[in-house]
């Protein structure tokens, strides 16, 4: 990994601090420069800004104040490197369409809940209102390993700064944290007609334009595309074979929680626990629909409360063999399958 912070004497034996700054943001334009002097004048001063040094710092300077000014340099370093690599990430996913699905293991560090925080803040002169789309809302969820991130953007959601709009979107509002939920204005939209899906599809997935497809997104453009998704799939299989095993009882169980790689890519279980989730969900939902919800429906949402507990704790390191048999006792115990 390269410098976060680069601290120059402006005043050094062979060059200077401001020559060291011109060939710094050359190489490295995001790099923070912090220039100090104990000859502080006007001119250098503004020699080092019209360089883009981060900040001048006249000697003598308090420790405090100056340890206190790396951490800000150390904090815009990190944004800028978040900003170039969401930057980078979302030009290859515009290859195809970003209506595709998100990485398994994508999750975002302290460093983007504070590049979302600073573009959140941006004064009027910069800007009108500050639009933030987060889709999948359902997929934020708080990592062991990096709990500041989280409580940062939960504080960011329930206080944002003025002419800031946050829209959430996600078609499974049910799995969204509660914590989310209570900070939200649930905002409900009909579904698509088939014809306007039909016609996505012709467009953007010629393939996946068929009267089958199209039947079974029910208006869902996002449900159409899955469909055509071979990891989606995959996990859907998977999700399937786990709830029969549950069904079938604890030995069949067993047998296939220890058919769960333990050092299987993360990614691949985080996407079988959403699929378990999502379809005892539509189970739940197709039995409200219809009537026959009662017991069997609340135990399937108590499950899919149990299955978003899990896909928390496998963020961290645990094992997911120990992890699925576990999952699969408490939907047993539910009677959730």
């Amino acid at each position: 990994d390269g410098p976060q912070v680069l601290v120059s004497d402006i005043r050094m034996p062979g060059g200077s601090g401001l020559e060291l700054l011109e060939k710094v943001k050359a190489r490295l334009p995001g790099l923070p420069v912090i220039i100090m002097t104990a000859f502080s004048d006007l001119d250098s001063a503004v020699s080092a800004f019209q360089g883009g040094a981060f900040e001048y710092l006249p000697k003598p300077f308090d420790v405090p104040k100056a340890v206190e000014l790396i951490r800000r340099a150390v904090e815009e370093s990190q944004r800028e490197e978040v900003a170039d690599s969401l930057e980078a990430l979302m030009a290859e996913r515009r290859k195809d369409g970003i209506w595709g699905p998100p990485d398994g293991m994508a999750s975002h560090s302290i460093a983007s809940a504070r590049l979302i925080q600073q573009r959140a803040t941006l004064t009027a002169a910069e800007g009108g209102w500050r639009i933030f789309v987060v889709g999948r809302a359902e997929r934020l969820v708080p990592q062991e390993s990096s709990q500041e991130a989280a409580n940062a953007l939960l504080k960011l959601l329930e206080e944002p700064p003025p002419r800031s709009l946050f829209m959430l979107t996600t078609a499974e509002p049910g799995l969204v944290l509660p914590t989310i939920r209570s900070r939200a204005v649930p905002l409900r939209l009909p579904r698509l007609d088939d014809e306007t899906v039909r016609a996505f599809l012709a467009e953007h997935r010629a393939d996946l334009a068929t009267d089958s497809v199209v039947r079974a997104a029910r208006g869902s453009i996002g449900a159409a595309l899955a469909s055509g998704d071979d990891r989606s799939a995959k996990a859907r299989e998977a999700a399937k074979e786990f709830l029969a095993a549950v069904s079938d009882g604890p030995a069949r169980l067993s047998a296939r929680s220890l058919r769960q790689g333990v050092s299987q890519a993360r990614g691949e279980f985080t996407e079988l626990l959403d699929a378990v989730a999502l379809r005892l969900a539509a189970l739940a939902r197709r039995e409200l629909e219809t009537g026959q919800g009662g017991s069997t429906a609340e135990a399937r949402l108590a499950g899919v409360a149990k299955v978003l507990l899990a896909r928390e704790q496998a963020q961290g390191n645990v094992n997911p063999q120990l992890l699925l048999a576990n999952l699969g006792a408490d939907l047993a115990e539910l009677g959730a399958v």
